[in-house]
């Protein structure tokens, strides 16, 4: 099932922040594939190995800001830039896998899964095990 961008909440303290995200993500809408939404982001698939991280919110500006920050092998690559004044994150694409997935191809679980909210990580093209979702407010 598609995932659908007009169920997406905004909740910026500045109404007009809230209207001028609902008109980025449309204009992205319509550029890329929408993936999903989270709480503080909705998520586009861009063309290549990459994703678009869209903050809903303050919070969601702070994730971005992190993830695109932090380098460690550990974490999908990412790169913060501004879109439209929002603090967005660009990040290599990475296949959520099940966590006996994971033991099934790696004949273990790392021991750094364990730290990552949710387990939200998965497997690159290339077959690294790495976080796609591991700075939060």
């Amino acid at each position: 099932m598609k995932a659908c961008i007009s169920t997406v909440q905004f909740s910026f303290c500045e109404e007009d922040r809230n209207q001028a995200a609902q008109r980025l993500l449309a204009k992205l809408a319509g550029k890329y594939d929408y993936l999903s939404s989270g709480q503080y982001r909705a998520v586009f698939k861009m063309r290549g190995e990459r994703v678009l991280k869209v903050p809903l919110s303050e919070a969601g500006e702070f994730c971005n800001d992190g993830e695109g920050s932090i380098i460690d092998d550990t974490c999908a690559r990412g790169k913060w830039l501004e879109i439209d004044g929002f603090v967005c994150v660009m990040q290599e694409y990475v296949e959520d896998a099940s966590l006996s997935t994971i033991r099934s191809r790696l004949g273990r679980l790392p021991d750094w899964v364990a730290g990552v909210d949710s387990a939200q990580v998965g497997f690159t093209r290339s077959g690294q095990l790495k976080a796609y979702d591991f700075v939060h407010p």
